[in-house]
């Protein structure tokens, strides 16, 4: 064999060294820039799903004494206001189909106390003033709203930075391009 055949084999040999060495660290760099990314991204979408999770319970947290009393005041009227004109609704209905006197004391008995309407004397024997009284034995805890949606406030501005930083991220990863 000649010298340049010689040459020329173990210049095609190192080439085809140099090619796979690149080609294996390309192969590397790919992965190491996609482990990289990928663990980037996992960590963000890891924080965003706790902080969803905090938000949650959060939302569930036991209020203050004084909201539980504004929602139940708020609910007990319009409860009762409710119960009582479906009552006297009921009741002057079926006085009507009978030709009865409204408010007559046996057909009050019938419309008022079946099954379905029994629950209801609990609204014309409770007031707000009980209401009020058994709020009252309840322990002084929890989070007020305004506390609540300032936390609330915290979290989603975390949130904002967190896909902010990522978009950020795939912007310049764009640009490189």
């Amino acid at each position: 064999m000649t010298s340049n055949a010689i040459n020329a084999r173990e210049m095609a040999e190192k080439n085809r060294n140099d090619l796979s060495s690149v080609s294996n660290t390309k192969e590397e760099l790919k992965e190491l820039i996609s482990d990289r990314i990928t663990k980037r991204t996992d960590a963000v979408e890891a924080r965003i799903r706790q902080i969803a999770d905090e938000k949650e319970e959060l939302c569930r947290s036991t209020i203050t004494r004084a909201e539980l009393l504004e929602n139940a005041i708020t609910a007990f009227r319009k409860q009762r206001a409710r119960y009582l004109q479906e009552v006297i609704a009921r009741h002057l209905q079926s006085c009507r189909k009978a030709g009865l006197e409204p408010f007559n004391d046996v057909q009050m008995r019938l419309d008022i106390f079946n099954d379905w309407y029994a629950w209801g004397v609990f609204f014309l024997a409770a007031s707000e003033t009980d209401v009020k009284e058994a709020v009252k034995l309840l322990p002084e805890e929890g989070l007020s709203m305004k506390e609540r949606d300032a936390r609330i406030k915290v979290f989603d501005d975390e949130i904002r930075d967190l896909h902010a930083g990522l978009k950020k991220e795939l912007e310049r990863v764009r640009a490189e391009q």
